[in-house]
């Protein structure tokens, strides 16, 4: 019996969403099982603070952050999750944190394998999911828009191979990609079928992917494909639908969004001051001089990056492999894209390559030069893979082959702008000589000219051949991504992270028992235990890295020795002073090899082996102490201004909430007693008379304290600490981190959930 269509339409599609999986794995499986890596995990092992033995090469991303960052942070929530809490706050770096409001995206759904098993392998499978998410996405996408299961197997297999999930892969803060091609599927329901609900929950999903810049690319997808859409239509009804899903969706992430719109209020942004507008520029330049390489010769990459990670990967995401961009460009020259879908691929290709006039425009728009050009190419790229798939079935008609033929033409001009790229193309990177040198071996030769003979050959043979234009489109496909899983496989093989596998290491084991929960740790140069990859072995840092850190804490760096460049890495280069004593820093790390700085070679440090010494500092205060003198001072400015001369016994308190500063002076004792909650802090005092007891923390919103069960102020103490003030005698004060912005975004997603419910009964009554 014949199953009926219906039916076996579903079983194509299973059977197309397996193949899909089955590809994912091929790529990525050893990393499931410890074999390799997907990102940088070495750039541990290369840590004097963390590795025991040599260290290896370093591993060839033009960013650390996979592991330094990303890892790090998830595990932190992950532990918190296995304990059976939701740690918003994160204690151990720079005097203490939000843990994940800057981009850490702790609800996102598919990081739940990495949550039941908080280990390197867990991740990978979180990365992997991500992957396959988006590929089934695309196929979807595909289906939806009326494309065949084959062709649009192959429009979702490109995608999923293409240089966009490369170049993202290992970020763990970057998954709003995985939803793009759900919201862009949710944009072309909303059009057609006015599914608001469907375009509202995938926006949902997308805010809770961290990273808030992909996010918002996301978004702008959405209303890239809902704005071309009415356009087309000549309707304002797609946009008043899509803003009403925009809407909803945003009430969806507000759990994650609200947080980072606090910090956006408390804290400081290099991407507002003149290095952001020098990072778009640099980023941009870097597209544009890939460009040419990533579509048109993305064999090359390997050997480039090889001489310079700095090119590595995100400026190389547009590659899709030579066959696989013809089928793309053919696809779009067919008119084989909707109105909403060439509006996303234009969005994405003005803000990847800021063409003239837009390369002015676009860093004036509020919010889009924070967009970095590298972020945008998923918005051009998932359009480009749709119209390859949409451009197969046209291959045996007359029109199909000859827009094939024209975008064959392009391979040749492409290669042609490739040899006159020159050294200033890219400000600071010497391509030209890097290409020279690639092009010089044998493997180079090889990889620029067999991709585009073959695909040369192939198109020549079965479109232009008639007794071979029956099998173009399966031929072409095939030969396509194979070519393209040849391209990132390569780059999916990464060596693993010992550091990772092993307990601390001797020197981070010492450090980590001499501080214990009462001081931190310093080290210099910046690179030895770098932060935030220190919270790994439980290591308290005075330094942070973060794209957004609070300006309060960036104004205490600042009064110690002025940054000469500010980016995301917030540190001081000095080895000791006061400043670091009021922090609590009682021991600064230093790289053996590096050279020490001058403030400690006085002394001698109290551990040494053949990577670190560790030098202590006698006169660190620790994070609980009472104030001896308390000196009222109106606002942070004139506190920035005193504190680096001040004497050592001054605290300087300022108002908030209501509760004045009061010049007290006090004597007694203060000591830690619980603190193994980073959200809660339990503080145990002695004082012979009132005064303020301080916890050297950093002051931030949502922090609620109590003595003896009563809630009390928290008064913000030497710029960025807390000081509450406390009677005469033995008190407890327990600080707690409750924060509004999480709490109100409950009650917004709750209320959009209803909402979304509420749409969806409605829609599924029968008229």
């Amino acid at each position: 019996m014949t199953p009926p269509p219906a039916r076996s339409r579903r079983r194509a599609d299973v059977a197309c969403c397996l193949v899909l999986v089955a590809l994912a794995l091929a790529w990525t499986g050893p990393a499931l099982v410890g074999r390799t890596a997907l990102g940088p995990e070495v750039e541990l092992d290369t840590d004097a603070m963390f590795r025991t033995g040599p260290p290896p090469a370093r591993a060839l991303w033009d960013d650390a952050a996979p592991i330094v960052l990303d890892y790090p942070r998830d595990l932190q929530v992950a532990r918190g999750v296995r304990a059976g809490r939701l740690d918003a706050w994160n204690p151990l770096v720079g005097c203490g944190a939000p843990l994940w409001a800057e981009q850490g995206g702790p609800f996102f759904p598919l990081k739940l394998p990495f949550y039941l098993s908080p280990t390197p392998e867990g991740y990978a499978a979180f990365l992997v999911l991500r992957i396959i998410a988006a590929a089934i996405g695309a196929y979807v996408l595909a289906r939806r828009r009326g494309l065949a299961p084959p062709t649009a197997l192959f429009a979702a297999a490109l995608y999923e191979l293409s240089g966009v999930q490369l170049a993202t892969l290992p970020f763990g803060s970057v998954s709003a990609l995985c939803t793009l091609p759900w919201v862009l599927l949710g944009a072309h329901l909303l059009v057609l079928e006015r599914a608001v609900a469907a375009a509202a929950l995938a926006l949902g999903v997308a805010g809770h992917g961290g990273h808030p810049m992909f996010v918002f690319m996301t978004y702008l997808g959405f209303a890239a494909a809902v704005a071309g859409s009415a356009v087309r239509a000549r309707s304002l009804r797609p946009l008043l639908l899509g803003g009403l899903a925009g809407a909803i969706g945003l009430l969806l992430a507000a759990p994650a969004l609200l947080p980072f719109v606090e910090l956006l209020s408390q804290g400081v942004s290099y991407k507002n001051a003149d290095v952001g507008d020098l990072a778009w520029r640099s980023v941009l330049a870097k597209n544009r001089g890939a460009l040419p390489i990533a579509l048109y010769a993305p064999g090359l990459i390997e050997g480039i990056r090889e001489h310079n990670k700095w090119m590595f990967a995100l400026p190389f995401s547009p590659a899709v492999g030579v066959l696989g961009l013809c089928l793309g460009v053919a696809g779009i020259l067919c008119g084989t894209l909707e109105a909403g879908l060439i509006a996303v691929l234009a969005t994405g290709a003005v803000l990847a390559l800021g063409p003239p006039p837009f390369e002015s425009i676009i860093p004036a728009v509020p919010g889009l030069r924070a967009l970095l050009p590298t972020y945008v190419w998923p918005l051009a790229i998932l359009p480009l893979c749709q119209a390859a798939g949409g451009v197969l079935p046209l291959l045996g008609e007359a029109r199909g082959r000859r827009r094939m033929l024209w975008a064959l033409a392009t391979v040749p001009v492409g290669i042609a702008m490739l040899f006159r790229l020159t050294d200033s193309t890219i400000p600071r990177v010497p391509i030209r000589l890097y290409l020279d040198a690639v092009l010089a071996t044998t493997s180079g030769k090889l990889w620029l000219v067999l991709p585009a003979l073959v695909a040369v050959g192939a198109i020549l043979a079965f479109v232009g051949v008639p007794r071979l234009r029956a099998r173009a489109a399966p031929v072409l496909a095939a030969l396509a991504l194979v070519e393209a899983f040849v391209l990132v496989a390569r780059f999916a093989r990464d060596p693993v992270s010992q550091v990772l596998r092993r307990p601390p290491a001797p020197q981070a084991a010492w450090l980590r028992e001499r501080l214990g929960s009462a001081f931190r740790m310093h080290a210099l140069p910046f690179r030895t235990a770098r932060p935030n990859s220190e919270t790994l072995f439980g290591l308290r840092d005075v330094r942070h890295n973060s794209a957004l850190p609070i300006a309060r804490y960036a104004a205490y760096l600042a009064a110690m020795r002025k940054p000469g460049f500010f980016y995301v890495e917030q540190t001081v280069d000095a080895a000791a002073g006061p400043l670091l004593d009021r922090a609590s820093v009682a021991a600064v790390a230093v790289d053996r090899f590096a050279g020490a700085p001058v403030e400690v070679r006085g002394r001698s440090p109290a551990y040494e082996d053949r990577q670190v010494r560790i030098w202590e500092a006698p006169g660190a205060r620790p994070r609980a102490l009472v104030a001896a003198r308390a000196v009222p001072m109106p606002a942070p400015a004139a506190v920035a201004a005193v504190l680096p001369v001040a004497d050592a016994d001054a605290v300087f308190v300022e108002p908030a909430g209501g509760a004045p500063a009061e010049a007290l002076a006090s004597e007694g004792e203060a000591r830690i007693v619980d603190d193994g909650d980073p959200d809660r802090v339990v503080v145990r005092a002695d004082l012979r008379r009132p005064g303020y007891v301080i916890l050297t923390d950093t002051f931030y919103p949502g922090w609620r304290a109590t003595v003896d069960g009563d809630p009390a102020p928290i008064n913000p103490a030497d710029l960025m600490f807390r000081a509450v003030r406390v009677p005469a005698g033995t008190h407890e004060i327990v600080f707690a981190y409750r924060p509004v912005s999480l709490r109100v975004g409950v009650y917004l997603f709750l209320g959009g959930a209803a909402v979304l419910v509420a749409l969806r009964v409605t829609r599924s009554r029968p008229k």
